[in-house]
């Protein structure tokens, strides 16, 4: 039985005083803080064990990190809250309203959408300049753990996911839809930073169709050996879920479909942990590994 309308209309609490305001951004980031350690716990749980072990300090900052960048996501909520309450937003509430075909296209959308943005925003944050201010945080570790999803400065956390309230002034979206893709964000972050490949390559399927589907599925998601590439040779692999852009674009390191091969279901080859804090040091790195 579908909730009522009012029902979920409820959930979105009137922001009218500052009370109310800290309580939605409150709300907010337990909700998002409780996705994180849910994404990073089910990834744990498909990986059974294979996946790295980060050291107590790199633990520690990891997850100090993403908590603060939960706090900045919590405040974009709060945003996402308040254009609804103004009547910017093209949300809706009953399923029937446009269908479930709809509520599924609209996944999907959300999904291109961002990771088209997210892309871009990635390799504009690899320049020096902003990797700096910001994006060093997440590749302070060569190889990093499932707790780093979500490690980012705020700032970047904020610009990073910006696209995602944004997209509620302009398309039709299902409450539904928002929670669905926040819990695939988690669930696919700490997928792609667990040290170990959860997607089968061609030599694990039995018949030819099973081998073509593992190997599409682990060459079109961004798995541990796709992001290991990118934490050790920061020049490629931008993507945030797919491959896609990185195909496109031509920023797939031109090793990955041998690496994706040879890492599946297996630990991800590359140095042992180490911290880096500018391309420079990256870069100069990948130059001695090439």
């Amino acid at each position: 039985m579908e909730p009522s309308a009012e029902y979920l209309r409820s959930l979105f609490l009137p922001m009218d005083t500052p009370a109310r305001v800290a309580s939605v951004v409150g709300l907010a980031f337990g909700l998002l803080v409780l996705r994180y350690f849910l994404g990073v716990g089910l990834a744990r749980l498909l990986a059974r064990g294979r996946g790295l072990t980060a050291s107590r300090r790199q633990l520690r900052s990891e997850l100090l990190w993403s908590i603060a960048a939960s706090a900045a996501l919590a405040g974009l909520v709060a945003a996402g809250v308040q254009a609804y309450e103004s009547g910017w937003t093209l949300l809706y509430f009953e399923v029937a309203e446009r269908g479930w075909g709809y509520l599924a296209a609209s996944f999907g959308i959300v999904l291109l959408v961002h990771e088209t943005y997210y892309y871009w925003v990635h390799r504009l944050l690899h320049l020096d300049l902003f990797y700096r201010l910001l994006h060093r945080h997440h590749h302070q570790f060569v190889t990093p753990g499932p707790w780093a999803a979500f490690s980012f400065h705020p700032l970047e956390a904020a610009v990073s996911h910006a696209v995602l309230p944004a997209l509620l002034l302009l398309i039709p979206l299902h409450p539904a839809v928002i929670c669905a893709y926040l819990l695939w964000m988690a669930v696919s972050g700490a997928v792609n930073h667990l040290g170990a490949e959860l997607y089968p390559s061609v030599a694990d399927g039995r018949s030819w169709a099973s081998r073509f589907a593992r190997a599409a599925v682990g060459r079109t998601f961004i798995g541990a050996t796709h992001h290991s590439q990118h934490h050790r040779l920061y020049r490629y692999n931008y993507g945030l879920a797919l491959t896609l852009w990185d195909r496109v674009a031509g920023t797939q390191h031109p090793e990955f479909d041998a690496d994706f091969d040879a890492a599946s279901r297996g630990p991800v080859s590359g140095p042992t942990p180490d911290v880096q804090t500018s391309p420079s040091q990256i870069a100069a790195s990948a130059s001695m590994s090439e």
